[in-house]
């Protein structure tokens, strides 16, 4: 089974991952795109994952991964984040449609962890570049 699709750019798809975590791993960030009050910029719980899950496809970039690098400690927590995203989804779905809710996520402890694993992915993708 062949992982990367035909016209994929590994370096591409590797760097657009990198961001999308490393949004994923600011708070202070989410609290002003998901509020309407960045300047610049909107986004949304919803946003976020379709980013990482529709637009990048994570869960097959953590097989791609793990076919370059074996179960490494960037595969672990790519394991981890995605475990953790995926139980914590539908509820965030669910309490995004309520008014303000986007505050009741960011400060849901279990979003707090996972924006805390991003970090630690974050932390391990500068560790191995330097």
């Amino acid at each position: 089974m062949c992982i990367l699709g035909e016209n994929e750019n590994p370096v591409i798809w590797k760097k657009n991952i990198f961001e999308a975590i490393k949004n994923l791993s600011d708070i202070e960030l989410q609290k002003l795109t998901w509020s309407g009050k960045h300047p610049k910029f909107i986004s949304s719980l919803t946003e976020t994952l379709a980013r990482l899950y529709d637009d990048l496809d994570f869960e097959r970039y953590i097989e791609y991964y793990k076919s370059i690098n074996n179960m490494d400690n960037t595969y672990i927590l790519f394991e981890e984040l995605n475990k953790m995203m995926n139980d914590f989804k539908d509820y965030g779905y669910e309490t995004e449609l309520k008014v303000e809710g986007y505050k009741e996520i960011l400060n849901n402890t279990k979003w707090i962890a996972i924006t805390q694993k991003a970090k630690e992915i974050i932390f391990e993708w500068n560790k191995a570049t330097t």
